[in-house]
């Protein structure tokens, strides 16, 4: 989300506190409940039409994966990240995240795992 369009929601969420303290010296407090709950639903729904984005689309390329021991030595070898955990056992995920070096992960399982595009 850029930075010009989180100002405009902090904006907006410190009017709509603003407009509820006033409120609240006028009207009853369960009245102002409900209206501090239908002004807070209003702008979470407007900051989510507004500022939806497109959802990106993940790599849609197919993927071998390569299981190796831990001397380098390539032990299996499967179609895609679902093949690999239903013979090994070793969930999807973390397999993914090692091959993606996120979380500076470099085994799942006891294995090296390495991608390969088809």
């Amino acid at each position: 989300m850029a930075r010009g369009k989180l100002t405009e929601i902090v904006i907006a969420q410190k009017l709509a506190k603003s407009m509820i303290k006033a409120l609240k010296n006028d009207v009853n407090v369960y009245n102002v409940n409900i209206i501090e709950y239908y002004i807070r639903k209003a702008l979470i729904q407007g900051a989510k039409k507004k500022y939806k984005t497109k959802s990106k689309r993940h790599n849609t390329k197919k993927v071998s994966v390569i299981q190796l021991n831990l001397l380098d030595i390539e032990i299996g070898r499967f179609d895609s990240y679902t093949e690999a955990e239903k013979v090994t056992g070793i969930s999807k995920e973390s397999i993914c995240m090692v091959c993606n070096g996120k979380d500076h992960r470099y085994t799942a399982g006891g294995y090296y795992w390495k991608k390969k595009y088809k």
